[in-house]
């Protein structure tokens, strides 16, 4: 992944999908660092990479035009990081978190953020069952 290419060079692509890549938290890290610069990648989709929280809080602090991220099946206990730059004004849309390990204050955090924006999330309760806070 060349992170300046993607952050200084890229200025049409809006949706990418790096889906069971095996990036995990250095191509989080990575990608931040390049989106970080962009402004085009508007939906990004990292599901399956066994990214877990110091990659989530790199992706926190560096996708400022992503409005739908997509960590399904990764490694994501806390969502901390996350939760507080969508407080600081990031504007994402849609979050996928089903298949991650969150913890019962990851859960609170997210009910938190409820409603914020027209955020729509989506976690696992359990392994059983879909909870979707919108």
């Amino acid at each position: 992944i060349n992170a300046e290419y993607m952050g200084r060079h890229n200025h049409t692509v809006r949706h990418v999908d790096l889906a069971s890549n095996f990036l995990g938290n250095a191509g989080a890290r990575t990608i931040a660092a390049g989106l970080s610069q962009n402004t085009s990648v508007a939906a990004l989709g990292l599901a399956d990479n066994g990214i877990e929280d110091s990659g989530l809080a790199a992706l926190a602090g560096g996708i400022r035009s992503v409005r739908s991220l997509q960590l399904r099946d990764n490694q994501v206990r806390k969502v901390a990081p996350l939760a507080e730059a969508i407080r600081g004004g990031l504007s994402l849309t849609y979050l996928g978190l089903l298949g991650n390990p969150l913890g019962r204050a990851a859960q609170q955090e997210l009910l938190g953020l409820k409603g914020r924006g027209g955020l729509r999330i989506e976690s696992a309760a359990d392994d059983r069952r879909q909870c979707v806070i919108a």
